[in-house]
């Protein structure tokens, strides 16, 4: 037996290792894959989540080609929440899924996750054709299967997932081509690919100038050359066509924002409250220690680029790793705002990770030959970074912080809401921030909940008759306008709470037209009604809410 496993070709173990990374990072992503719509940048998913339903039910094409419409209206939405924006990759796919299987968050998250596992098979095979080596691609592979950004991002129902995917595939096809001696569709298949993602997110740039630096920009001279290159171009008029597709529909629908990365801010990424943010944002993502290694990746990078001038993978790996510069101009005033933003930086730090991971290792083989040395090396330096070192923080557990941030109750509040109205004329307001959840839960268009009396009279003649106000909208309690108007005009219909100091404290209250209450009335309401307690799971265990039936 042991002859045989000699005997067995080398490729045979990398295949064997790889699947055993895929196998990982689908079931790091499948975690909680049927959850509630309650955790970590819920609003992002309804987003989506909610134009797929849309999109299975009422049509891809009602108010147009692919013009995407939602069920969280901000004010610069058409009536159905129809609005310009970049192209709505994941809607389309899932809002397909929804009309074979029906609407499920199942089925929903299963599609971000297939995508993302995909993602890393593509990288492996990009990586190894790029560099002509296993012991890159697999490390690049296997931390890409644990990256905090990517295992929790990469099972949310938002664009991330997909465009990810068709940047990574561009880069593959773009190697295939340049492998081939310049065979036209491989060419074509890049740029196609590249365009997808760039149309689904308009910050998945970055890969560019990392092929920029490897073209072969002397064989523009050779006119056939020439001719197939703007040949492989044809598909990336996908680009201007769908731009100026939103720019007209932003005129026929005046009114909306300008698209994503339309206003460009640099100098906000030198302000306090930019850097705070974005500091928080890497430490979830990558972890400190785990930008240090990418650190050590990218001082080696410089290394072997000096000595290495001609290897295809290290230029590659320079202008991508400098593709940052031109995209923290560009992102900056985005980057600010929410974690999934660096998602186009993810492939950068894995790379200059696994390039550090394997220059080590290798180093530590040469000084001390021991069989197998260089794997279990590799293997025990990953594993360190994931569970943690001295005082710096694991990737599991960065990875566990993101799962583990959850607003319980909107599932709750949001089939009330479902069961309790009449159709889906019926609207909400809400107190926004991370409460969109409730609007899946719900299938009910929702506003965000002003505190002018006059401005909720105008949301109710659009059909809004529920009001929904979660822990960080009970300021508005405060405001003497909006309580006198509240407590003359709605019925409290459902409270939860969760425990707090040996006692409990309000999650939520969810109130409909009509009626009226006293919030000094509220112990009584509760009292007067059965309690129901539902589960919830964080990574360490279950947590219960109560809320009244």
């Amino acid at each position: 037996l042991v002859d045989s496993f000699k005997k067995m070709p080398k490729q045979y173990y990398v295949y064997a290792l790889l699947f055993l990374i895929v196998i990982l990072g689908f079931s790091l992503r499948f975690y909680h894959v049927d959850y509630p719509m309650i955790g970590y940048h819920n609003w992002k998913e309804a987003h989506y989540a909610t134009e797929a339903r849309n999109f299975a039910r009422e049509g891809f094409f009602k108010h147009g080609f692919f013009i995407p419409y939602y069920d969280i209206i901000q004010a610069q939405e058409g009536p159905d929440g129809e609005h310009a924006d970049s192209l709505p990759l994941t809607s389309i796919f899932v809002g397909a899924l929804f009309t074979i299987f029906g609407y499920g968050l199942f089925i929903a998250r299963l599609s971000s996750i297939l995508f993302s596992t995909a993602t890393l098979i593509i990288l492996y095979l990009f990586v190894k054709r790029l560099f002509h080596r296993d012991d890159i691609a697999l490390t690049a592979a296997a931390l890409y299967a644990v990256m905090p950004l990517l295992v929790f991002f990469g099972r949310q129902i938002q664009l991330e997932p997909y465009s990810l995917f068709f940047m990574t595939l561009s880069g593959y096809f773009y190697v295939r081509w340049l492998d081939s001696e310049y065979k036209t569709k491989w060419f074509a298949f890049a740029t196609l690919s590249y365009s997808i993602a760039f149309l689904a997110r308009y910050d998945h740039f970055t890969i560019l100038l990392g092929m920029a630096f490897i073209f072969p920009w002397k064989k523009l001279l050779d006119k056939k050359f020439s001719i197939n290159i703007l040949l492989g171009c044809i598909p990336v008029l996908i680009v201007p066509a769908w731009m100026n597709y939103m720019s007209w529909f932003k005129q026929f629908q005046a009114g909306n924002p300008d698209l994503p990365l339309a206003i460009l801010q640099p100098s906000v990424i030198f302000t306090p409250e930019w850097q705070t943010a974005v500091n928080s944002y890497l430490r979830d993502n990558y972890t400190y220690i785990g930008l240090i290694v990418a650190g050590i990746g990218f001082i080696i990078l410089l290394m072997l680029w000096w000595s290495h001038r001609s290897n295809r993978g290290y230029n590659f790996l320079l202008g991508f790793s400098l593709s940052i510069i031109p995209w923290l101009a560009v992102a900056a005033n985005y980057l600010e705002g929410h974690a999934y933003h660096q998602y186009p930086a993810s492939l950068i730090i894995v790379l200059l990770q696994a390039l550090a991971i394997v220059t080590v290792a290798v180093s530590l083989h040469k000084i001390i030959r021991v069989p197998l040395l260089k794997p279990a090396a590799i293997i025990v330096i990953i594993l360190l970074l994931y569970v943690g070192m001295g005082p710096f923080e694991g990737l599991r557990a960065a990875t566990n912080r993101v799962f583990d941030t959850q607003f319980p109750g909107l599932d709750i509040a949001g089939e009330y809401i479902n069961q309790h109205s009449t159709s889906r004329a019926d609207k909400i307001m809400h107190t926004s921030g991370q409460g969109y959840g409730l609007i899946w839960s719900a299938d009910r268009i929702g506003y965000k909940l002003p505190s002018d009396p006059a401005a909720i009279q105008a949301l109710e003649a659009k059909g809004a008759d529920w009001i929904f106000m979660y822990q960080w909208g009970f300021d508005k309690f405060q405001d003497e306008n909006f309580t006198n108007y509240l407590s003359t005009h709605y019925t409290l219909r459902q409270v939860a709470f969760v425990p707090a100091n040996n006692g409990i404290t309000p999650l939520y209250f969810l109130f409909q037209k009509g009626g009226t209450f006293n919030m000094s009335s509220v112990s009584q309401f509760v009292q007067s009604r059965p309690l129901r307690t539902r589960d919830y799971e964080h990574t360490s265990g279950k947590y219960t809410v109560s809320y009244t039936g």
